[in-house]
């Protein structure tokens, strides 16, 4: 189970912001995804 809120240093926040400029993909979304087994396991 996910935690309800992180904290991030503002490091990661920008690498997020930029993520999205590439990608498309919220912050909010990116996050998840890097704490979410993609392995369904």
């Amino acid at each position: 189970m996910l935690p309800n809120r992180m904290v991030l240093s503002r490091q990661t926040e920008d690498q997020l912001k930029k993520l999205k400029g590439y990608t498309g993909i919220t912050p909010n979304v990116a996050a998840r995804l890097a704490f979410f087994p993609l392995s369904g396991e």
